[in-house]
């Protein structure tokens, strides 16, 4: 009797402990949570976006942003000019994902959407841009790490 319960108690401590998992601090992920969430986005991305009315190529850089470690500065996001950034969110539970949300693109111009990484070296986008009057521009494209 003993041993069957020294032996239950072994298998109890052996499935707690394989059942066991690091949680990261926000920003970070990794089996050691020293990577940045934001580190496989950074840089430039170039590519074609289709949109409803037009088809156009251009390329955007992503940096870590200084305000959060959950979020990304997107300089020329939709081909709107390298002067403009926009913020990108990184998914809390799909670190594979940013949220753009009602971001001005200026002209008094929003756009909501998400980025994803598929691999190392290549994202999609889908995103709707809305202006203040008209119609709203919906877009998906593939881009390309340079």
């Amino acid at each position: 009797l003993v041993t069957f319960f020294a032996t239950a108690a072994a298998v109890a401590l052996l499935m707690t402990a394989q059942s066991c998992s690091k949680t990261c601090d926000p920003g970070y992920e990794g089996s050691d949570c020293k990577a940045l969430k934001s580190a496989k986005f950074i840089g430039n991305w170039a590519g074609t976006d289709a949109c409803d009315t037009f088809h156009y190529a251009y390329t955007f850089t992503n940096v870590a942003s200084s305000s959060s470690l959950m979020n990304i500065s997107i300089s020329n996001f939709g081909g709107f000019g390298p002067a403009l950034f926009v913020t990108g969110n990184i998914d809390s539970t799909n670190s594979s994902v940013i949220h753009l949300t009602n971001q001005s693109l200026g002209g008094l111009r929003t756009v909501t959407g998400t980025i994803t990484l598929t691999n190392s070296t290549t994202i999609t986008t889908q995103y709707v841009v809305t202006p203040a009057t008209g119609s709203a521009q919906t877009c998906a494209g593939t881009f390309t790490k340079q």
